[in-house]
C-alpha cells in the first residue's frame, strides 16, 4: 500500500526552480546565455523535436525559471528535461518529440538526475506522464503511477467582476493559507513548515478572506501566455459558500487584466474537481498520469 495521496500530485511544489547546472551529454555546463543557448541550438536541431516545439517559446521559459534559480537539464535527441525544486520534493519537467525518444533515454536521464536530487533534502520526485508510453517508461525507474489527471484549459473572454472578499497573499498571510491547505488536506503528510514554503515559493497566490481570517487560497504560475493554476484549498468550515468557484473567478481576472491568453489546471481525471473546472467555463485538452517516487537520499 503506498503512502503517497492522490492530492499528491496537485502541483503544489513546483514554485522554484533548482540552484544548479547545465548537463549536457554527460559534462557540467555553466548556466550561462551562451551555454544555455547552445544546448537549446543544439537541441532544436532535431527536425523532430524542432516540429513539436517552438524554440522562442522554450527560451521564454528558461529565461523566465532562470529569475529563480538555474534548473538542472538534461539532453538528448528528442528529449529536454529539467528540474523542478519545491518543499521537500522534486518535479521533473520533460519535452519528448515521442514517446520512444523518452523510453529510450529515462534510465540515461534519471541517472543523471539522481546525483543532483541527492544534493536536495527531498522526500518525493514527482512527474506527469501524458500517455500510457510515457508513464511505463517512468515506472521502469521506479516511479509508482498514483492517479489519473485531465489537463484543462479556459481562454479569458472578458473582464471578471472583483469580488471583495478575495485578494492578493501577503507575507503576512503564508501561515494562516498554509493552515488552510493543512485542514483542506488533511492527509498529506506535510508539516506546517513545509506548507508555509511551498506557499513562498509558489509565484501568485490569492487569498480569500472571511472577515480577518483567511479561508480559501488559489495558487498558480505563468508561463508566456499561460497561467497554470497549480492548487486551490478550501477550510472545511467555508464549504458550501462557493468560494473555491469566487477564487478560480478571480484568478481569471487576474489572468485577463495581465494579457494571458489561457488558463490551465491539471485536475484529479477521478474526481468530481473536473466537473468543478467544467462549470467555471475550462475544456478538457487531454488525459495523463501522476507518477512518484519516495527518495532516500
Amino acid at each position: 500500500m503506498s503512502k503517497f495521496s492522490n492530492e499528491a500530485g496537485k502541483g503544489w511544489y513546483t514554485g522554484r526552480e533548482s540552484e544548479g547546472h547545465l548537463t549536457q551529454q554527460g559534462a557540467q555546463v555553466g548556466m550561462d546565455q551562451a551555454g544555455r543557448a547552445a544546448l537549446l541550438d543544439d537541441a532544436f536541431a532535431y527536425p523532430e523535436f524542432s516540429s513539436f516545439f517552438s524554440p522562442a517559446r522554450m527560451r521564454a521559459r528558461l529565461d523566465g525559471l532562470l529569475e529563480t534559480g538555474s534548473p538542472y537539464l538534461f539532453r538528448r535527441d528528442g528529449l529536454l528535461a529539467w528540474l523542478g525544486q519545491g518543499a521537500h520534493a522534486v518535479f521533473i519537467n520533460y519535452l519528448a518529440a515521442s514517446g520512444d525518444h523518452l523510453t529510450r533515454y529515462v534510465g540515461e536521464m534519471m541517472a543523471a538526475f539522481e546525483p543532483l536530487i541527492a544534493q536536495d533534502r527531498v522526500t518525493l520526485v514527482q512527474i506527469y506522464a501524458v500517455s500510457p508510453a510515457a508513464c511505463a517508461a517512468f515506472e521502469g525507474t521506479g516511479f509508482q503511477a498514483m492517479s489519473e489527471f485531465l489537463r484543462m484549459r479556459f481562454e479569458p473572454a472578458g473582464p471578471v467582476t472583483p469580488d471583495p472578499r478575495v485578494r492578493p497573499a501577503r507575507e503576512e498571510d503564508i501561515t494562516p493559507i498554509a493552515r488552510v491547505a493543512m485542514r483542506a488536506f488533511p492527509n498529506e503528510p506535510w508539516p506546517l513548515e513545509s506548507w508555509e514554503e511551498t506557499m513562498r515559493l509558489t509565484p501568485l497566490k490569492l487569498v480569500a478572506m472571511q472577515g480577518e481570517q483567511a479561508v480559501g487560497v488559489i495558487m498558480g504560475s505563468v508561463n508566456d501566455e499561460t497561467m497554470m493554476i497549480s492548487g486551490l484549498a478550501i477550510d472545511p468550515d467555508a464549504h458550501g459558500g462557493g468560494l473555491g468557484t469566487v477564487l478560480v473567478q478571480q484568478m481569471l481576472a487576474v489572468a485577463h487584466a495581465e494579457g494571458r491568453s489561457r488558463v490551465e489546471v491539471l485536475a484529479d481525471g477521478k474526481s468530481r474537481v473536473v466537473q468543478f473546472y467544467e462549470r467555471a467555463g475550462f475544456n478538457s485538452l487531454y488525459p495523463g498520469f501522476y507518477l512518484a517516487k519516495e527518495w532516500r537520499s
